[in-house]
């Protein structure tokens, strides 16, 4: 274990600590991104879905566009 670690830190042809630190801010960036634009709609669907709970005491809402 020791001489894989030895080896691993000795070996130049891997992606330095400066590309994986790209890497990263670039993964982040596209995920804030993407759940940026997904934000919206799931604000949308839990809110209809809790429209269309009945309330407390068992009765149903009125006026809502449940089927």
């Amino acid at each position: 274990m020791k001489s894989f670690f030895t080896r691993l830190l000795k070996d130049d042809s891997g992606l330095t600590l400066p590309e994986y630190g790209i890497g990263l801010a670039l993964a982040v960036g596209v995920g804030t991104v993407a759940l940026g634009g997904l934000a919206g709609g799931i604000t949308d669907a839990m809110t209809g879905a809790g429209v269309c709970m009945p309330n407390a005491d068992g009765t149903a809402v009125t006026g809502a566009p449940c089927d």
